[in-house]
Parts: structure tokens; C-alpha cells; sequence
């Protein structure tokens, strides 16, 4: 299926390659339990074709989301941290490298390049993080609103 902008076609679902361009993105998100243990899940970010920055041709994007600051971050080959919650709500984007990550309940999961992890196990024992690469772990750090009760 097509869809006519102006003198512009863009195919609205499936791209030239076969790529769904609507698939969502799929995203873990590291949690603290009722019992303050740390939990990994997925969960999905939805896109939708939209006219994001005209007037440049429409793009595949999600709903916004509040944030407040990004940090970039690199972890040295070999850093390890000690068990810990995460200081803050955020989101990390992985650009180069590999972490694990080991909650106290579940499989260690790996994040890599365009890897995205959601932090809010901001109570309880938190969480291990170690580099697993040959090479430091690139990422950023985007600062999210606290989530009141």
C-alpha cells in the first residue's frame, strides 16, 4: 500500500527491503518486585507513521515521552559495579559494546547496540552490571520523570 504526500510515495507499512516498518520495537525493562527484587521483562514501544519534522519526508516514530537530562556513559572493558538499584528512573540506548545484566530474579540479559533497557528498580537490592566486550560499552542515559503514587 502507498501513501501519497505531495509528490512523495512512501510504502506505509512494508518497505522496499520487506521490512514491516510498523513492527514495534521490543524493550526490557529492569524492575524491583513487591518483595524490592529486582525482575526483568520485555515490553513493546508502538510506532506510527508520522510528519515528525516537516518538512522532511514522514517517519516511523512513537509517542513522545517525558524525560529530563541524558548522560552518555562509557564502561571500561572488565567494569564491573557492585549490586546496585538504579539512582534513578531512566532509559539506556546501547551504542557499542556488550553489558550483562543480573537481576536477583530471572535469566542475566545482554544489552548491545541498539539495545534499549528501562531502569526502575530504584528500591530495593537492585541489580548487577558488568562489561562482557572486548570493547568499552558506548551507551546513553536519558533521565525520566519519578512516577508518583
Amino acid at each position: 500500500m502507498l501513501l501519497r504526500i505531495g509528490c512523495l510515495e512512501l510504502r506505509t507499512a512494508i518497505n522496499l527491503v520487506g521490512i514491516d516498518m510498523s513492527a514495534p520495537k521490543t524493550a526490557l525493562r529492569l524492575y524491583a518486585n513487591d518483595s524490592g527484587a529486582s525482575c526483568l521483562e520485555t515490553f513493546e514501544i508502538s510506532r506510527e507513521l508520522r510528519d515528525f519534522a516537516p518538512p522532511a519526508a514522514p517517519l516511523w516514530a512513537s509517542d513522545a515521552e517525558p524525560a529530563s537530562r541524558y548522560v552518555v556513559i562509557r564502561l571500561p572493558v572488565g567494569w564491573n559495579g557492585k549490586k546496585h538499584p538504579t539512582p534513578r528512573r531512566q532509559i539506556l540506548f546501547g551504542l557499542s559494546g556488550r553489558i550483562r545484566i543480573t537481576p536477583d530474579i530471572g535469566e542475566p540479559r545482554v544489552i548491545s547496540a541498539g539495545d534499549i533497557l528501562k531502569m526502575e528498580d530504584t528500591e530495593g537490592g537492585g541489580h548487577f552490571t558488568e562489561v562482557i566486550s572486548d570493547e568499552p560499552f558506548d551507551g546513553v542515559m536519558v533521565q525520566l520523570p519519578d512516577i508518583s503514587n
